[in-house]
């Protein structure tokens, strides 16, 4: 069985797609080319839960399942896609791939993973969390100074 997914890459992977119908990931033109670590970790897991990818490949393709909690098509008009990355323009291309060939994940967890962060388990250790991370600052959790 399929699933549809979104993917949203700068206008010149849609017409290298245009032209020749394949798009592999390039690492190195990533924006987030400093997260190696991360990706890496993503790609290992991912040979194990699906098995090796296609030769050729050596990172994941993104693509959304849901938008802002909905299952939906990204809106490419948001303040996030309008201006990319150092002026870039971007195509937002509907895929079908087999659910047996997807990992899903939570957008935002993912995120606090690509920049050090500590995922934690409830807003009350996420406030110790930052409340350690802030000691010497004055700050404590909830923005209250000491």
């Amino acid at each position: 069985m399929a699933v549809v997914l979104w993917t949203i890459q700068p206008v010149e992977v849609y017409e290298l797609i245009q032209e020749t119908g394949v798009y592999h990931c390039n690492f190195t033109k990533s924006m987030l080319n400093d997260c190696q670590e991360q990706y890496d970790w993503l790609a290992q897991e991912m040979k194990t839960r699906i098995g090796n990818p296609p030769e050729g490949v050596s990172y994941p393709v993104w693509a959304w399942y849901m938008w802002e909690g909905e299952r939906k098509k990204p809106d490419l008009r948001r303040e996030r896609w309008g201006n990319g990355w150092k002026g870039e323009r971007f195509a937002c291309m509907e895929i079908d791939i087999p659910e047996a060939e997807v990992i899903l994940s939570d957008f935002d967890s993912w995120s606090i993973i690509l920049l050090h962060g500590l995922l934690s388990d409830s807003e009350e250790e996420d406030n110790r969390l930052e409340d350690v991370q802030n000691i010497g600052t004055g700050l404590l959790s909830k923005g209250k100074r000491k």
